[in-house]
């Protein structure tokens, strides 16, 4: 690639830079290479070690489309997968909403750090209940919502049940892990994205509704 890139600039009498890798002693270094030719078969490379700059890079990439406190994407990066998987060939698209039962109130008695500690276990259970290709974000303080693209309503209440199961067995534990669920399925596109976020919020906030007693219950 080097070579390739030493010849391209030879022949086209323009600035070439190529970014490439080396394994060395200190571990993987990133380089920068610029290269312009200064005769009929020869050129000046300049070469920089571009290392920290990518580490630097990556991280604001990594703090612009990740939750801090549970490392899921967050909000920014669900609107836009949403508005990237809206399309004909990820039909039918899923999506599943979770709400934190009684965050509020677990902040209020045990303190902000406990309720932290609850989040943190939910966005567990959700990487270990979802599937590789599905995605997982933390769009506000409580509330968590999941892509699922190529996926039926009837496999997104698996997901769902899946879940549920493992926040009942952390509850049974003694941690706190309620979460109220609901989904919404998009088959086919005349349905809008405001559409299919509504329905699966209404389905949530019914599913809150009808079982707030026992959750409360359990809670205390």
């Amino acid at each position: 690639t080097i070579r390739m890139t030493v010849q391209k600039a030879i022949a086209s009498d323009q600035l070439q830079t190529l970014e490439y890798e080396l394994d060395l002693d200190l571990g993987t270094r990133c380089f920068e290479m610029r290269v312009i030719a200064s005769g009929d078969n020869e050129a000046v490379a300049i070469v920089r070690d571009i290392t920290e700059r990518k580490k630097a890079e990556e991280e604001m990439l990594f703090l612009r489309f990740r939750d801090r406190l549970t490392g899921l994407y967050n909000r920014d990066f669900f609107e836009e997968e949403l508005r990237r998987l809206d399309t004909d060939r990820q039909y039918p698209l899923s999506v599943i909403v979770g709400d934190i039962d009684g965050l509020k109130l677990v902040n209020d008695v045990l303190g902000h750090l406990e309720g932290d500690w609850v989040a943190v276990r939910i966005a567990d259970i959700l990487q270990e209940s979802c599937r590789d290709e599905d995605i997982i974000c933390r769009t506000g303080g409580d509330e968590f919502t999941i892509l699922l693209p190529q996926t039926t309503d009837a496999d997104a209440r698996k997901i769902m049940r899946r879940i549920k199961k493992s926040c009942d067995e952390q509850m049974k534990a003694g941690k706190l892990t309620s979460l109220s669920l609901g989904s919404c399925t998009k088959k086919e596109g005349k349905m809008t994205r405001e559409q299919l976020l509504k329905e699966a919020d209404e389905s949530m906030y019914q599913n809150k509704l009808t079982n707030r007693d026992q959750r409360l219950s359990d809670m205390l």
